[in-house]
């Protein structure tokens, strides 16, 4: 297990082909949350998908910090990934949140993910600098596997506390952070990767709207939606150049990370809103100019937060 927790730092880092095939998977988990929103357009779903999608997306946030501080692309290390990749499988089986079966699918993903991280970071620092972040992270990993168990068979409000610990944890290990910073080439790449990612499958998205009928209304919500991910992805990569390095060497630069992290939440759930709008989905009929509306707002609130932490 030596093999599977080292920091790298080389000069130049790129992210493997396991790593996109890593980000592919939880894709698909989002895919098939969203298949949920267009069977059953309403407001509860809606709500459901937002929190669901956080859950995910945590998910891979998480783990694509961990892969940068310790990733060496090492047959033990690709071992841990696949089994990592299953538990976001039995979540993407339990992101269609109508059933009860499903609910329990999903927890029972999580739950495996974050036992999985939780066993990861505190092997990665035992004997190496770093220790408090792999304590705090392996603690703060172990306490949510705790409580999405806890909300299987005691109360479900226990998995939104879980969530919370998700948003509080990178506050929580803050001072920690410039002890072992995640590799700032191999970084901002992940993000940019999953950006495109997003993007292609909203202009799937256009393409799948169209299966039911040319219709001119169809036609026109698909060019909407490939142009606009066209637009998207022209601002994030020509524009606000969002892959550009992120070291972490003070204070100020790890909250500038946060800032460009936390943007890309806002921006993914745009992006998603996109494909929604490029497929006609049911959540138009259902809230008209409301979906359109938030998508907006998501993308501006995303790209302005990653503008920011260019300029802090």
């Amino acid at each position: 297990m030596s093999q599977l927790h080292q920091t790298i730092e080389e000069p130049g880092r790129k992210a493997t082909w396991f790593e996109l095939f890593f980000d592919l998977v939880f894709v698909a988990a989002i895919a098939r949350l969203t298949e949920g929103l267009n069977t059953a357009a309403n407001a509860l779903n809606l709500l459901n998908f937002g929190f669901l999608f956080l859950v995910i997306w945590w998910c891979w946030l998480g783990h694509t910090f961990f892969a940068s501080r310790f990733d060496r692309d090492q047959p033990v290390q690709r071992v841990f990934g696949f089994v990592l990749m299953i538990c976001v499988l039995v979540m993407a089986l339990g992101a269609e949140y109508a059933e009860t079966l499903h609910q329990k699918a999903f927890a029972m993903g999580v739950i495996g993910f974050k036992a999985g991280m939780a066993v990861a970071y505190w092997l990665a620092t035992r004997r190496q600098r770093g220790a408090e972040l792999g304590r705090s992270y392996g603690s703060l990993y172990a306490l949510q596997a705790g409580l999405w168990l806890g909300s299987l068979f005691l109360h479900p409000g226990l998995a939104w506390a879980a969530l919370g610990l998700d948003m509080l944890s990178p506050f929580r290990v803050a001072r920690y952070t410039h002890q072992l910073p995640p590799h700032p080439d191999h970084l901002p790449e992940r993000f940019g990767l999953f950006t495109i990612i997003l993007l292609g499958e909203s202009v799937v998205s256009g393409i799948h709207g169209l299966d039911h009928g040319l219709s001119g209304l169809a036609i026109s919500f698909a060019l909407i939606g490939s142009l606009a991910s066209l637009l998207i992805w022209w601002v994030y990569f020509g524009w606000l150049q969002a892959f550009r390095p992120r070291r972490v060497d003070r204070p100020q630069a790890g909250k500038k990370l946060r800032l460009w992290a936390y943007g890309h939440l806002p921006l993914y759930f745009g992006i998603v809103g996109v494909a929604q709008i490029a497929s006609h989905s049911k959540l138009l009929a259902m809230g008209h100019l409301l979906v359109p509306i938030l998508t907006s707002c998501a993308l501006l609130i995303g790209l302005l937060m990653i503008a920011a932490s260019n300029k802090v």
